[in-house]
């Protein structure tokens, strides 16, 4: 079993407008989507998130949203 040792920094963004998409020479072929939080939950359960530790922001920003 390997262990991974990767630092996550999870923050919560809150009221956002979606702007023009802006990639770096090092970003070129990633595309954004946006999904409203039980999309994005469904997709952290569902496997369709692809980015590591994108499934545990997700569950941990619904799980702290539905605490508030």
């Amino acid at each position: 079993m390997t262990r991974n040792t990767a630092r996550l920094h999870l923050f919560l963004a809150r009221d956002l407008i979606l702007g023009e998409q802006q990639l770096t020479a090092s970003e070129t072929g990633m595309s954004m989507e946006w999904w409203d939080l039980p999309e994005a939950v469904q997709a952290a359960y569902d496997g369709r998130l692809t980015l590591p530790g994108a499934s545990l922001g997700i569950l941990v920003a619904a799980r702290h949203l539905s605490t508030e």
